[in-house]
């Protein structure tokens, strides 16, 4: 259903319609090419943003800016130029003929967006490529919500993750998610590539949880070995005082507290004033591996665990 115009939004409707001859009309009669609608939209925008690579010529060459912006927004899509507008919904055509004609290819939208960051949320990545060779900055600007290393990392493409890399970006940024790359990704491969450029291994998130704490639940085996051999502290701490064996009471594997006790892990450390590791252990409400975590409370016993009041004896 094509929405409602006022007569001061006539090329919007007629982009809107596709009739290439009423834009014409119009744009003879001296019909703005940068008016806007009540949102700051333009009709180059709503062009782009259909994927209509005619109308849009047409528009560019009666001198339409092609890096305007569309006006803030409460649901914070606001600010966004047209090869955004296009970005967002997923014309890799159309952006490639938009960046050809001049568009700013790092522009960026009111909550930090840039179209490189989602492209990558999106996994294009011959896009991410092209966007790449055309001067997209691999850091992505500052007010980058989700940088492009952090986005390649938690998709585990490697190959991008070396493009980016390659091309100079930091693999210490803080994503969108509050973490850097090492967090965010599950591939040893790329965790391998990151550490090679320079990723802080003990590099902490919003939270104070270190890549090895982040990955405790859901990393595999040989990515927390990977985390361990780089020189991942084994006894950090998060901004509540929680240690990394504490992490096993929601994933509780026998195998990886030996793997953290072998590489130097405290089995009794007090996370808080008469609250042992154990205590921890024993504290815990959670009806998920019942079994799995009284395994786990006798092996770390046998390691020499104990409950703060037989610490503070």
């Amino acid at each position: 259903m094509t929405p409602k115009y006022t007569e001061k939004e006539l090329l919007h409707q007629a982009v809107e319609l596709g009739r290439v001859d009423r834009i014409r009309d119009l744009l003879d009669t001296g019909m703005k090419v940068d008016s806007r609608d009540r949102q700051g939209i333009t009709p180059l925008m709503l062009a782009a943003r259909k994927g209509h690579i005619e109308l849009v010529e047409i528009l560019l060459n009666a001198g339409a800016n092609i890096n305007a912006k569309d006006r803030p927004s409460s649901n914070w899509t606001g600010k966004r130029t047209p090869l955004l507008h296009a970005c967002q919904v997923g014309h890799a055509e159309m952006m490639r003929f938009l960046i050809e004609h001049g568009a700013e290819v790092d522009c960026v939208d009111q909550i930090g967006g840039t179209p490189l960051s989602y492209i990558l949320s999106g996994g294009n990545e011959p896009l991410a490529k092209y966007l790449l060779e055309h001067g997209a900055i691999p850091n992505g600007p500052k007010k980058c919500w989700d940088p492009p290393i952090v986005a390649a990392a938690r998709r585990n493409n490697l190959d991008l993750v070396k493009v980016l890399l390659a091309k100079g970006a930091d693999p210490n940024r803080l994503g969108a998610l509050g973490n850097p790359a090492l967090c965010d990704t599950n591939s040893v491969e790329c965790a391998r590539e990151l550490l090679c450029h320079g990723a802080d291994i003990n590099l902490k998130n919003v939270e104070g949880k270190t890549p090895l704490h982040v990955k405790l639940i859901s990393g595999s085996n040989e990515l927390l070995a990977c985390f361990i051999k780089a020189g991942a502290d084994v006894n950090a701490r998060d901004k509540d005082g929680g240690t990394v064996l504490m992490g096993l009471t929601d994933n509780p594997r026998i195998e990886i507290a030996e793997m953290l006790i072998a590489a130097g892990a405290d089995v009794n450390i007090m996370p808080w004033p008469n609250f042992s590791t154990l205590d921890y252990f024993y504290s815990s409400t959670s009806c998920n591996y019942i079994k799995e975590r009284v395994d786990l409370i006798v092996f770390l016993e046998s390691k020499g665990a104990k409950r703060a009041k037989d610490l503070t004896r």
